[in-house]
């Protein structure tokens, strides 16, 4: 066998048959010798392919005459196209490649690609005579949204996806009288936020009313409040447990500010023992330590839709000229009007003022009768006459008739007033039922004493209730959300600590 795959005899005969033709058409034309044996020189001087070419009859006359050859797409026919071996061009023709149009795996493995749209193409553009210079990908629309909705999906799911509840405050003014950044990160961009502030004397129970509030139940472990409330160990020494404002807001999108206790003698207590240099403007450790709490309540007073105030006897006269003395010096916060009358939420020429709730903590079965509720409102209106805070018809038992046996008309003021009884008398009510829920007998013993009011619980969701029904009326003449809010808020801070009558009224103080 050759290298071109023919036999010597076959190739032999093939020879002899072509000298033969040659030498009749030399005999018959006479003149044409030496032409026969150039080209028998030439045949026997070629390669053994193109000697394989001429005995094919592929050669003729020095000039290579190849048979087209067909390929088709692999999708025209089930069996696999065979490797088609080593082609020889035409004279003066461009080769021309066949490309098919490849599929991205990812494609493939979402059958997201129908093969049978793509051999058409083919087939099409080989009538045509016509190569595409760029391969075309035919998809189908019904695949389109299982490549592209599972991110959007994701990334939707986490848009609406509540945000992250804080399960313990954090501080917005720290012990020093320091604005904190750190409360910016769980502020978001709404507009429809309360923030609710509270004030107080030491021990009145702000943290803990705070926390109950804020979604804590007083049957749970006090450990675990938001607002870390008194230790025992902090009662026996007559100390304070929070240190400025400490910051919490519920999923609700309700702010908490739960503050130090203001005129606290354990905070000059504190002063005394650990401050060693005083600011110059407050020379004396008792003019500094009431600064501080006057500075937090003028603050306050600015920022907050409602804030309590918590105290747990009958009236603090004190309280109540600290409360008065905050109101004249704090920050003023216009809300132009302009319509020409007085704004929504108002009370005196467009300045801003926070509803006032005087919450009484630890009442007693005394404190509910209507006799000492009406003497209560009496006082406090008196006090608070020449006010412009909103401490009128906001909360108050008049107008929802919480404790049994006041009448509708009894009572004259609408002074916003709410009474929380002591907290361990329902825990003891609750330990004392199931103690004798098993004896036989003794029905009378079942029966609840009397305490004169509702039970803390149901006058605490009373409570929970109403707080959150305020009306959330503008901080400013501009619509703020919670981040705008918090820089608001540090602006004021700044400003009641630069404040000049902050200053004047320190100098003042004996």
């Amino acid at each position: 066998m050759s290298e071109s795959g023919h036999s010597q005899s076959t190739m032999y005969a093939g020879r002899k048959r072509r000298r033969r033709r040659e030498h009749e058409g030399s005999a018959s034309g006479g003149g044409g010798g030496g032409g026969s044996r150039e080209r028998e020189r030439k045949l026997w001087n070629a390669s053994p392919q193109e000697q394989m070419l001429q005995d094919d009859g592929l050669v003729k006359d020095g000039n290579i005459h190849k048979t087209p050859i067909i390929l088709k797409p692999p999708s025209a026919t089930n069996v696999p196209n065979p490797m088609p071996g080593p082609t020889v061009p035409l004279a003066g023709e461009k080769p021309v490649v066949l490309l098919k149009p490849r599929v991205p795996e990812m494609l493939l493995k979402n059958k997201a690609v129908n093969s049978a749209e793509l051999s058409p193409y083919s087939a099409r553009s080989e009538k045509e005579g016509q190569r595409p210079t760029q391969p075309i990908y035919q998809i189908q629309n019904r695949s389109l949204p299982n490549l592209t909705s599972a991110p959007e999906s994701a990334g939707g799911s986490a848009r609406l996806a509540p945000p992250e509840k804080m399960r313990f405050s954090t501080k917005l003014i720290d012990d020093h009288m320091n604005w904190c950044d750190s409360t910016i990160e769980y502020l978001q961009e709404h507009t429809d936020f309360l923030v609710v502030g509270v004030l107080g004397l030491q021990g009145a129970g702000k943290s803990t009313i705070m926390s109950l509030l804020a979604g804590n139940s007083f049957e749970g472990d006090q450990r675990q409040y938001v607002f870390k409330p008194q230790s025992p160990e902090t009662q026996e020494r007559g100390g304070y447990q929070t240190g400025g404002v400490d910051f919490y807001i519920t999923q609700e999108r309700i702010i908490f500010l739960d503050t130090q206790p203001v005129l606290s003698s354990s905070m000059l207590d504190y002063i005394i023992n650990n401050e060693r240099k005083l600011p110059q403007e407050y020379m004396l450790p008792h003019v500094y330590m009431e600064m501080q709490s006057l500075q937090l309540a003028a603050f306050l007073l600015t920022v907050c839709h409602l804030i309590l105030i918590v105290q747990d006897w009958f009236i603090d006269l004190k309280l109540i000229r600290f409360l008065q003395a905050a109101e004249m010096v704090k920050p003023c916060s216009p809300l132009p009007n302009i319509d020409g009358g007085s704004c929504p939420g108002t009370t005196n020429g467009g300045e801003y003022y926070p509803h006032i709730v005087f919450l009484h903590n630890k009442a007693t079965q005394e404190d509910f009768s209507p006799e000492n509720l009406q003497d209560l409102l009496c006082s406090l209106e008196g006090l608070l006459r020449h006010s412009n805070l909103k401490y009128k018809g906001s909360v108050t038992f008049k107008r929802h008739g919480i404790v049994p046996g006041i009448q509708h008309g009894f009572l004259d003021s609408e002074v916003n007033l709410f009474l929380l009884p002591h907290m361990d008398t329902e825990q003891d009510e609750g330990s004392s039922k199931s103690g004798h829920g098993n004896t036989s007998g003794q029905i009378f013993s079942l029966l609840p004493g009397y305490k004169g009011s509702p039970g803390f619980n149901f006058l605490l969701n009373k409570l929970r209730g109403l707080v959150f029904s305020i009306p959330r009326t503008q901080l400013t003449h501009a619509t703020l959300t919670e981040k705008n809010w918090f820089h608001y808020s540090a602006r004021i801070w700044d400003s009641v600590k630069k404040s000049p009558a902050m200053a004047e009224y320190a100098r003042l103080l004996p």
